[in-house]
């Protein structure tokens, strides 16, 4: 427990008379899941020998400028139209999916989905 937790807890216990559930937000910098053995749990996107694995973890939807949220080869960017990372080239983005292309080999990817590319 933080200093700044228990001195809320003290100014709650003094204020009111009695004390009350505090409710503390998560750290956004810590894992959300983590395995039984203490490991944090692994991507989904499967590990390629002679391919780049690609997820499409989410889209953030504007007409003029969408973005792509892309797990490429273990790493999370987003890309807009035109943008490359590993290869990977995004050339279209629409509401629930991305087309993609890496050295001719074009490929449609559903929000949630995983490739290789």
């Amino acid at each position: 427990m933080k200093i700044w937790q228990i001195l809320g807890i003290i100014l709650l216990t003094t204020y009111v008379g009695t004390t009350a559930e505090i409710l503390v937000p998560r750290d956004p910098f810590l894992p959300l899941f983590v395995a039984k053995s203490g490991a944090v749990a692994q991507s989904a996107v499967p590990v390629v020998p002679n391919g780049v694995a690609v997820g499409l973890k989410g889209i953030v939807w504007d007409a003029s400028t969408p973005i792509a949220i892309l797990e490429i080869a273990g790493t999370v960017k987003s890309m807009g139209i035109g943008d490359t990372a590993s290869g990977v080239s995004v050339s279209r983005i629409e509401r629930q999916q991305v087309l993609l292309n890496r050295h001719g080999k074009i490929s449609i990817l559903k929000l949630g989905s995983n490739t290789s590319l």
